[in-house]
């Protein structure tokens, strides 16, 4: 996961969003109706998932997965829109007025959003992925009515409001681990140590770290004197290892912790 910007919101999630809502306050607030789901439409919009794609270069926001050549996109509820899990009872009601709010909507793979059974690198199965789960630090804080989310103290960490980078860290072996509590429970939710993707991390640390070891090398050769070549191929893999930490690469917050101290070193 990486720190994105978000752009302003697109127009029509504007005008949309605002009736929705209005029909999702009468619809939540019928006691009659508790239970049966409303039909939430506007984040669905075709100019919201192009924004999306465009914005998260079509990586999933929170494992930087590619699924612009495999999958649709899911457009993923930061904090679910009708109903939140809290232990094994699916709470009703909460978070419908976020259901067409801008920065509450993600680009999400099917493994990071759906509930499914996965496999982790030490064998065990589990079904994981973020679905209905929204933990924060008390249920006492837990949102009962509009504005009052601002004052939970969540536990996910979120690619536009958060820096990353503060909690959670790569290892090698495509591993991720946390630096805090945040950090920890969005690893779980997201399934970010699925075991096919610590592999692919692990695969794409190897590719990086084969780029690395050629950078090096060249660089031992330079110090015996100037040739025109070998500068010409070092330049080479300098500029792929550039891409390597370009955010519309795939898994480029792996890419940082092996390339950022390599280039410091090489071209300090």
């Amino acid at each position: 996961m990486i720190r994105v910007e978000l752009p302003p919101s697109p127009p029509e999630l504007v005008v949309k969003g605002a009736a929705e809502l209005a029909e999702a306050r009468a619809h939540f607030g019928n006691a009659a109706l508790k239970g049966k789901a409303f039909d939430f439409g506007a984040y669905k919009l075709r100019p919201v998932k192009d924004a999306l794609n465009e914005t998260f270069h079509f990586k999933c926001a929170y494992c930087e997965s590619s699924f612009a050549a495999t999958q649709p996109l899911d457009v993923e509820h930061f904090r679910p829109k009708s109903g939140v899990k809290v232990g094994t009872e699916l709470v009703w009601g909460v978070y419908f007025w976020l259901a067409a709010m801008w920065g509450n909507l993600l680009p999400s793979c099917t493994d990071c959003n759906r509930p499914r059974t996965q496999r982790l690198p030490n064998g065990n199965e589990q079904t994981l992925g973020k679905a209905n789960q929204f933990p924060i630090s008390s249920e006492a804080k837990r949102a009962a009515k509009e504005g009052e989310e601002r004052a939970e103290g969540r536990l996910l960490v979120h690619p536009c409001l958060d820096d990353p980078s503060k909690h959670l860290v790569f290892e090698p072996d495509g591993i991720v681990s946390w630096k805090t509590r945040k950090g920890k429970e969005s690893i779980r939710v997201y399934a970010l140590l699925r075991r096919g993707l610590v592999q692919a991390r692990k695969d794409f640390q190897l590719e990086v770290l084969t780029h690395v070891t050629i950078a090096r090398g060249l660089a031992r050769e330079l110090e015996n004197g100037p040739n025109e070549r070998l500068e010409a191929l070092l330049l080479t893999e300098l500029q792929a290892l550039a891409r390597f930490i370009d955010p519309s690469h795939e898994y480029s917050a792996t890419a940082r912790a092996l390339v950022e101290p390599v280039v410091e070193e090489l071209t300090g």
